[in-house]
């Protein structure tokens, strides 16, 4: 889990997630699990440290600050949230990688 938080949305709202399994009571049906926008940014979030996991250093600060800017440049331009977190962090991360540098 990341150290600092990297996450900063000014509004909420509610995004429905299609579970693939069978509403109890309901045969056949698809129930829908409700997740704040908040939660699954987070979510991205989490899953943009496993994928970069230097990003959680001190000394990478400086790129999560590069990452979130460019998260929130493409989310002016329409993106959704999360999408957008994780162009960013493919655009910019793998360019500070230390394992690639070697």
């Amino acid at each position: 889990m990341c150290a600092y938080p990297p996450l900063d949305l000014t509004h909420q709202f509610t995004l429905e997630t299609d579970r693939a399994s069978d509403s109890p009571g309901k045969p056949g049906g698809l129930p829908f699990a409700k997740e704040s926008a908040q939660e699954t940014l987070q979510r991205y979030a989490d899953g943009v440290i496993k994928q970069y996991p230097f990003l959680d250093r001190p000394e990478y600060t400086k790129v999560v600050s590069l990452i979130v800017a460019e998260r929130d440049r493409l989310m002016a331009q329409g993106v959704p949230a999360p999408q957008a977190l994780q162009r960013a962090a493919d655009a910019i991360a793998p360019q500070f990688d230390p394992e690639k540098k070697r």
